[in-house]
């Protein structure tokens, strides 16, 4: 597509999954007329598949072209090593997350779904919107990230095995061999949790300024390693966040008001962010709402305002992550005797 036009933006949507992914590729002329790629092709989803899609693009790219975009979903994994590909190879990524691609196409009145489909609706919407620009992860954040979700899940099942040996034990003559498999397995994941907490403790004396930094935001109670390094590493040292509000949109602890008239419904967190930091905060803040003084007159006097204390806990969570993202920002410890009014 080696254009003649005056081309002031170009976008290819990918859209990718396990094996394979498809790309798009429109263009915006300066009259601002949209132009559409005919063809959408598909490329393996491997370090082959990218080298071949990064060729195809650069071949495609208009040289008139003064923006050039790579727009994709937050699709589990699947999109990571693409992402990482393009931006080492100093392309602008787009990573967006799935509700977020799912407005913009209802926008658009689209009624099929196809791969092709996605990949022309992502390319159309990095022509019209405003993306923030994906950033490699610093190597030592990435690996804290891994472990802190490996760590996550294996105490989920942990858990959840809990449950369920609870159940078994207080059921009718539940059998011997059955309840020492559960308490086995049990063990096995209370030694797996202890072995990753000490890779994560290692990793951290590995660096200086990141253990100092920690050290400082750990001061707050009820907040331990764990959750400062999961937060960190899911925001890579916050590295695109500029305040508490995008923070806060970013974990999906924004408030989604249902208003309309007279009509108010209830008033809910957008869980449109970030799972894994609303999951790290979610034990912390019930730790703060007990023994955190500050924090605990800041959920009681919450909790008489709001209909559910549920709503209260999470004012707290959201209290937590700012608190975090300030002293981590600052470089200071925390003060007990002072409360950010960010919320």
């Amino acid at each position: 597509m080696k254009a003649k036009d005056n081309l002031i933006k170009t976008s290819f949507g990918i859209d990718i999954s396990k094996d394979k992914f498809d790309a798009a590729l429109m263009s915006l002329s300066s009259d601002f007329e949209q132009k559409t790629f005919p063809k959408v092709p598909t490329f393996d989803n491997n370090l082959s598949g990218f080298a071949k899609f990064l060729s195809w693009a650069n071949a495609q790219t208009p040289d008139s072209a003064t923006s050039v975009w790579f727009v994709m979903e937050a699709t589990g994994v699947y999109y990571e090593s693409l992402a990482h590909f393009l931006a080492v190879n100093q392309k602008q990524v787009a990573v967006v997350l799935p509700t977020r691609s799912k407005a913009f196409s209802a926008s658009l009145s689209q009624k099929s779904k196809t791969d092709s489909i996605d990949a022309l609706m992502l390319a159309q919407m990095g022509l019209e919107r405003t993306l923030d620009t994906f950033v490699v992860p610093e190597p030592l954040l990435h690996e804290i990230k891994i472990r802190c979700r490996e760590l996550q899940q294996i105490k989920k099942q942990k858990t959840s095995h809990s449950n369920q040996l609870h159940a078994l034990k207080y059921s009718y003559q539940p059998p011997a061999s059955v309840i020492l498999r559960h308490e086995n397995t049990i063990r096995h994941y209370d030694d797996q949790i202890d072995i990753i907490e000490k890779e994560l403790t290692d990793l951290v004396n590995q660096n200086s300024e990141l253990k100092d930094k920690i050290q400082k935001v750990i001061t707050i109670k009820g907040v331990g390693l764990i959750t400062v390094l999961s937060i960190v590493a899911e925001t890579n040292g916050f590295a695109l966040i500029e305040n508490a509000r995008q923070l806060t949109s970013y974990a999906g602890l924004d408030v989604k008001l249902n208003e309309s008239g007279k009509f108010k419904g209830k008033t809910r967190i957008s869980k449109a962010g970030n799972s894994n930091i609303r999951h790290a905060l979610y034990f912390p803040a019930m730790s703060a709402i007990q023994y955190n003084d500050p924090l605990k007159d800041f959920y009681e006097r919450l909790s008489q305002r709001t209909s559910t204390k549920q709503a209260a806990l999470i004012a707290v969570m959201r209290k937590l992550l700012i608190l975090i993202f300030t002293l981590w920002k600052t470089g200071e410890t925390w003060n007990p005797n002072y409360l950010s009014k960010s919320v």
